[in-house]
């Protein structure tokens, strides 16, 4: 029997994860069965099990937004795949679980060689990246992206997707063991995100004019990042890393036209892309990771019954989770 992770109440991981029974039954005629092999978690994870609002879910629930996995059994109906072939399922899939079934539609199929710990996080980070480049401000080769959290996995997928369209990237980060590994992947420029960053991001670029700003952190990280943009330059901003609401001078926006925009995934595929692009987005991207032109750092690998234990390492911050922190999965 296949298992799942549960949990019916909100709490730390240790004290509420239990591991069910779980079968989800044959394949449909228009449905797909795969084996999980590998999930990569999330602070949102985290957020869920925990129970913090707006993340909080109907209980009970279980951990886990995407993963890869080998095909198992194939609906009579299906023409796409077959038994051996790798799949990612939709985001938000809850995918902490041995077994999934789904309609063959909401599956895409992956490089079958491809490394299944890179596929398995090729669903959020990198999606986000490439949206966070190409959907808000129209950019052509030599241009400049500023970004804060250079180091994040977002932050990185940047790099190597800029990279990719002739784009040049300035990333700002606050640890500077870090910088051989962005320059490796590409980094166009490394500087420290603090107070002084408009004049090293001036000396860095010689002063070129900057119209994107990628901001994980919010803060005062987000003014920094304002004060670097040429006028009418947009910052967007995906994440709140410093805990702190994002701080943007009046004299910038009122005077200089500054833009600011929040970054959801779902709310920007679902206004801007039609759902037969972002298939197309996705598509593109997965096979990216599975050729290894796109890659992402693992932190750590645990196996699926420390699920408890891997959530708790996902929680953590900066050196103390220098990666992405993934389960392996292995069917008893």
């Amino acid at each position: 029997m296949a298992r799942k992770a549960l949990y019916r109440r909100y709490g730390r991981p240790k004290d509420v994860i239990e591991f069910v029974d779980h079968d989800p039954g044959p394949a449909g005629p228009e449905d797909v069965v795969i084996a999980v092999e590998a999930v990569c978690l999330h602070i949102a994870d985290v957020l869920r099990v925990t129970g913090q609002r707006p993340y909080a879910p109907p209980l009970p629930d279980s951990p886990g937004s995407e993963c890869v996995g080998r095909v198992v059994s194939v609906g009579t109906n299906v023409r796409g795949f077959k038994v051996g072939d790798r799949a990612i399922p939709p985001l938000a899939t809850r995918s902490c679980q041995e077994l999934i079934r789904l309609p063959a539609s909401q599956f895409i199929r992956v490089p079958d060689d491809g490394d299944a710990l890179q596929l398995a996080m090729a669903t959020v980070n990198p999606v986000t990246s490439w949206l966070l480049i190409n959907a808000y401000e129209p950019m052509k080769p030599g241009d400049w992206i500023l970004q804060n959290g250079g180091n994040s996995a977002c932050g990185r997928f940047a790099i190597q997707l800029a990279k990719r369209q002739g784009l040049r990237t300035i990333s700002a980060i606050r640890r500077a063991e870090v910088i051989p590994e962005l320059e490796a992947h590409g980094a166009d420029a490394v500087v420290f995100d603090d107070e002084t960053l408009p004049a090293q991001v001036a000396k860095a670029t010689g002063g070129a004019e900057i119209r994107l700003a990628l901001d994980v952190a919010g803060g005062h990280n987000t003014a920094w990042l304002a004060h670097c943009l040429a006028d009418s330059g947009i910052i967007i901003n995906y994440g709140l890393m410093s805990g702190q609401d994002p701080v943007l001078p009046k004299e910038l926006t009122l005077t200089r036209g500054l833009r600011f925009q929040g970054f959801l995934m779902s709310r920007t595929f679902r206004r801007l892309y039609t759902p037969a692009l972002e298939r197309a987005v996705r598509t593109e991207i997965a096979q990216l990771i599975g050729t290894g032109a796109l890659t992402a750092r693992v932190a750590a690998t645990y196996p699926f019954e420390r699920l408890a234990d891997a959530l708790e390492h996902a929680d953590r911050r900066g050196a103390e989770r220098h990666g992405k922190i993934l389960i392996t999965m292995g069917r008893r």
